[in-house]
């Protein structure tokens, strides 16, 4: 025992003995981080962040251990791919005397006093002024140079140095792909958004830096770990491993380190992703990537169907290199990486590349027989140019004034040279540039055989993607069911296959939900979400979200379902925690990632406006104007939201202001119109939709709003006629119809509302348009009356529905809006089983049953009035027949009421009042002390004042009507009843033209927990538009 105590003690020592050399003795020798040694000047110590490090050391910790590495490095590209101005760093001529730039009506000029470096340039307001030079900005093709603002923001200033061709150039002639020299209201001014480095360039030219950007004050405290590439972007955080130096030391091989990550122990994928953090095109998702992590929880890499991509997948503008590089059989059938040709530390040779005694010694490995005899390959001498593999395999590219090499590696296609003016190898100025490309297809041909048409092929199929062409669908689902294409090309067909939206895409896209790749599996839910409402596609995708691990995937699924606004979808407690949990990982996303993004905030935006959250809506779009002032699309946002808050006077001036940026825009005065008409100002609306329809006599938007105006003036008839010249121009605009539809109800044309109410289910069956009419089309035809085929048909994009439109019941066929007093059709059975009046109690029952069978929809006018008379005529009789007895009386009062109700709207007008004060006279009689604490039968009053309350709305006595809604809510509060009645409360208010009251029972009707989907989504949009404007 007493050796196994001495055991433990001495294992306790060694422990204790580990732990002390981990957090003593190491901290004594870590080297003091400085951007000194790699940059030979003093740069912004404020900037560094020495205290805040973590578990990073900075690249001269590295030094003691990996002298010969460290050494290479301080003269690599990494190393210098960001710098303070100095002598050794600047490209570019400066002088004292000034160096003068012009191109156009611009002018520049770079000073060098007092060994500080300054740029004359045009300011903000096109004014030149003296910028100081603050940071230098790359190394080997060009140089731009940065000044920092007093916000905090580093903008790229104009002028820049192409090292190649030794010369000065502005950024229009090269960087920004323009036609025109750039105005200080555009976003890629110099001065502008577009042009802040902390917003676009921050992550790649220096190690971890973190933004601080605050929205409230639009200002930035910008600060990074050190300036260009260090050791640890590449390899991972590195504290953890110096420390484990030291104990190595003394402890030997007794300490294995696994702290620092080298490349060469991760897959391909994960190799080529760490280089494709910087030397990718890509959007960020969010902060924080080390080497080794899953990259596509952080990026989404810009695919095939972006401008700067040629149809066979070369490049046409600055797109960087992994996109070109994963479409490579060397890297996808080879297992090539970056780092197989390239040396992150830095070599003697041109980019880098490592030490061969041939150029052509990097493709050994693989094409040995092709390297031993290249002539017998290539059909050129051995030791000319084109025989060298990288000059027919990665064609240097002139992209934004920079020789970018083409990763693809593939074979020189002169058919897509013809086809699309791709460049070729062959025609490069080192090869047979006086030859023509269709020489070369005719020398290939009979050299190598008709070996290069699968490439032609792909070429032209996403050719007609990029161009969301329809003839394109089949061969991009036949690209994405092959899983031995690459997965490049298989992601880009499943986005292609979502941005056109034909329904053809569906089976392909359904069949590959669950793709192993998460790059490919994101795409084709992406893709699906396009067809949400093929209620096969929602099922897969809410299938896919409840067992989907990777949480980029879940917020895109969720945001294509709808589950952070819709309230219809009835979710269990398990997909609302879902919901939860995506919609906050999104706002994360957005408010970090994309703080200062002025696109990303006015999409946040426009998403709490849906979810109903005006005063973060409004946030939102404000934080996107500070960055970006003169945008007309959030000016707009900015007053819409203003509008469903009925705030019109606030929303007028972001309408006006909308105007002023884009005045050729007559979407923007139909949006002003709308408001002016808002306001009440109906004369200044006219004006503004008739300037709408004088730029374009064909926008059916504006014809609309001509006809809410007419609507409003009382001209019912000239409304109906602009409608119909909307829906001429224009039978796909969902709002139009459905207008045309109301108004031709008002007009008593009942086969038009029909018409124009299946066109809109035809359209748009989901949105709110789409399911009112889906309401109003079960209430208006009888059982077994067939739909009516749409005369307008959807888009492309909306056709996926389980086939056309067919003849079916529409109770039928939507029964998630039938209401509860639908009864089957009435049998000679139950009629014979109502029993006949005789006690009270039979006598209630019989005029109750006789009330049941009126309200059936499916019976004839006259029969159902029949009914109605002889319920009415049996309650009258008993309520004489109730005398003293207070319970008895209550029970006939309510039942009377509602019976003379219902019997209001099936008499003539002239007859209806009469009824309807005798009905409020006897609801009004109800004793309601008799009910206590009996919750039912204070819910059985409020349903008939409901229903007189219907009856009120019927003969257009909007006062009575508002007070029996409000009485039937009183009586069954927490209800749907209660929500229902707020609502009609709020259309009756706005029938009255009292807008202020209308809104404020809309809000109690839109925040009751008990409303329905339908219901929510009714009152969020009576909030927004006035209901006397049938929108």
């Amino acid at each position: 025992m007493r050796r196994v105590h001495f055991l433990w003690i001495g294992i306790a020592l060694l422990v204790t003995a580990l732990l002390v050399t981990l957090y003593e003795t190491h901290e004594a020798v870590l080297p003091k981080a400085t951007c000194v040694p790699c940059h030979g000047v003093t740069v912004f110590t404020e900037e560094i962040m020495d205290e805040s490090r973590g578990a990073f050391t900075g690249p001269d910790a590295c030094e003691p251990c990996h002298q010969y590495a460290y050494h290479r490095w301080t003269k690599s590209d990494h190393c210098r791919a960001m710098m303070g101005p100095a002598p050794s760093t600047i490209a570019g001529h400066f002088s004292a005397d000034t160096v003068e730039y012009s191109y156009r009506d611009f002018h520049s000029a770079m000073i060098l006093r007092d060994g500080k470096y300054f740029m004359i340039a045009p300011n903000k307001k096109g004014q030149p002024e003296e910028f100081p030079i603050h940071l230098a900005l790359g190394i080997r093709d060009q140089q731009a140079l940065l000044t920092k603002f007093p916000d905090g923001r580093y903008q790229i200033l104009p002028t820049a140095y192409d090292i190649r061709n030794q010369t000065w150039f502005e950024s229009s002639e090269g960087i920004v792909r323009t036609t025109h020299m750039l105005r200080p209201n555009e976003p890629f001014y110099w001065t502008n958004w577009k042009r802040t480095w902390n917003y676009d360039c921050f992550g790649c030219h220096l190690s971890g830096m973190e933004k601080n950007y605050d929205p409230e004050t639009n200002t930035y405290n910008t600060k990074w770990r050190d300036l260009g590439i260090d050791c640890e972007a590449c390899h991972g955080p590195g504290r953890a491993h110096a420390r484990l130096r030291t104990v190595k030391k003394l402890w030997g091989g007794l300490v294995r380190d696994t702290t620092m990550l080298r490349l060469t122990s991760l897959s391909p994928r994960k190799q080529v992703e760490t280089c494709g953090a910087c030397h990718a095109s890509k959007s960020t998702l969010a902060l924080g990537y080390k080497p080794g992590d899953d990259w596509t929880e952080y990026y989404t890499l810009t695919l095939l169907d972006h401008d700067f991509i040629m149809p066979d997948g070369r490049y046409a503008g600055l797109i960087y290199d992994l996109i070109g590089f994963m479409q490579s059989p060397c890297y996808e059938k080879g297992g090539l990486t970056c780092i197989t040709c390239h040396s992150g530390h830095a070599d003697e040779r041109s980019i880098e590349l490592r030490h061969y005694e041939h150029q052509n010694d990097m493709c050994r490995p693989c094409h040995a027989d092709k390297v031993e005899n290249p002539q017998a390959h290539t059909f050129h001498p051995n030791d000319s140019p084109g025989s060298t593999c990288r000059n027919c395999h990665m064609q240097i590219l002139p992209v934004s004034r920079m020789g970018i090499v083409d990763h693809t590696i593939s074979i020189p296609t002169p058919e897509n040279t013809v086809a699309f003016n791709s460049p070729n190898a062959c025609q490069s100025e080192n090869c047979h540039p006086n030859e023509t490309p269709q020489w070369s297809i005719a020398t290939l041909r009979r050299w190598h055989g008709p070996n290069r048409i699968d490439r032609w092929t792909r070429a032209q199929v996403l050719f007609k993607g990029k161009t969301l062409d329809p003839a394109g669908v089949p061969g991009l689902a036949a690209m994405l069911a092959d899983t031995a294409n690459n997965m490049i090309w298989r992601a880009t067909a499943a986005r292609m296959l979502g941005n056109i939206g034909d329904a053809r895409a569906v089976p392909v896209l359904r069949a590959n939900i669950d793709a192993h790749d998460p790059m490919l599996r994101w795409q084709v839910a992406n893709a699906l979400g396009n067809f949400v409402y093929d209620r096969r596609v929602f099922a897969d995708l809410q299938s896919l979200l409840r067992r989907e691990r990777h949480s980029q995937i879940r917020v895109a699924v969720a945001s294509k379902l709808g589950y952070w606004w819709r309230r219809d979808l009835n979710l269990t407690p398990a997909e609302k925690e879902i919901a939860r949990q995506t919609w906050e990982q999104y706002v994360r996303q957005m408010t970090t990632a994309h703080a200062d993004d002025p696109i990303a905030r006015n999409t946040l935006g426009m998403v709490y406006m849906r979810r109903g959250e005006f005063d973060k809506a409004i946030r939102e779009f404000q934080i996107s104007l500070r960055i970006e002032p003169g945008s007309s699309g959030v000016e707009r946002n900015l007053a819409d939201v203003y509008t469903a808050m009925n705030r019109y006077s606030e929303a007028l001036p972001h309408n006006q202001r909308a105007v002023e940026l884009e005045p050729d825009n007559p979407h923007l005065y139909d949006a002003l119109s709308f408001t002016y008409l808002g306001l009440g100002r109906i004369a200044d609306a006219e004006r503004e939709a008739q300037r709408a329809l004088r730029l374009d006599s064909r926008f059916a938007p504006g014809y609309v709003q001509m006809a809410r105006i007419r609507h409003a003036q009382g001209n019912l008839a000239e409304a109906h006629r602009l409608l119909q010249k909307a829906v001429t121009l224009d039978a796909r605009n969902v709002e139009a119809q459905y207008l045309l539809a109301k108004a031709s109800q008002e007009l008593r044309l009942r086969d038009q509302a029909v018409q124009a109410f299946v066109n809109v289910v035809a359209l748009d069956e989901f949105s709110e348009f789409g399911y009112d009419a889906k309401n109003q089309l079960a209430t208006m035809l009888p059982v077994g009356a067939p739909l009516p085929p749409p005369t307008a048909t959807p888009a492309p994009e909306r056709t996926a529905r389980e086939g056309p439109m067919r003849p079916i019941d529409p109770h039928q066929l939507w029964p998630t809006v039938v209401y509860k007093s639908y009864a089957p059709r009435t049998t000679p059975e139950e009629v014979a089983r109502i029993p006949e009046p005789g006690s009270f109690a039979a006598s209630l029952d019989s005029g109750r049953a006789w009330m049941r069978l009126a309200e059936n929809s499916r019976l004839s006018s006259a029969t159902r009035k029949a009914y109605t008379d002889r319920s009415v005529a049996t309650l009258s009789r008993i309520h004489r027949m109730a005398g003293l007895d207070r319970s008895k009386d209550v029970e006939v009062r309510k039942a009377l009421g509602y019976a003379l109700s219902v019997q209001a709207e099936r008499v003539p007008p002239a007859n209806a009042p009469a009824l309807l004060a005798r009905a409020r006279s006897v609801l009004d009689g109800v004793d309601t002390t008799v009910f206590g604490r009996d919750a039912a039968a204070k819910a059985s009053l409020g349903r008939s004042y409901y229903r007189l309350a219907r009856a009120y709305n019927e003969t257009r006595d909007y006062r009575n009507a508002i007070w029996a809604f409000e009485r039937a809510a009183a009586l069954v509060p927490n209800s749907f009843t209660e929500a229902i009645s707020h609502f009609f409360v709020g259309t009756s208010y706005d029938r009255l033209g009292q807008r202020q009251e209308a809104v404020a029972a809309y809000q109690r009707s839109a925040s009751n927990p008990h409303n329905s989907g339908r219901g929510l989504r009714c009152s969020l949009h009576g909030i927004k538009y006035p209901f006397r404007y049938f929108r």
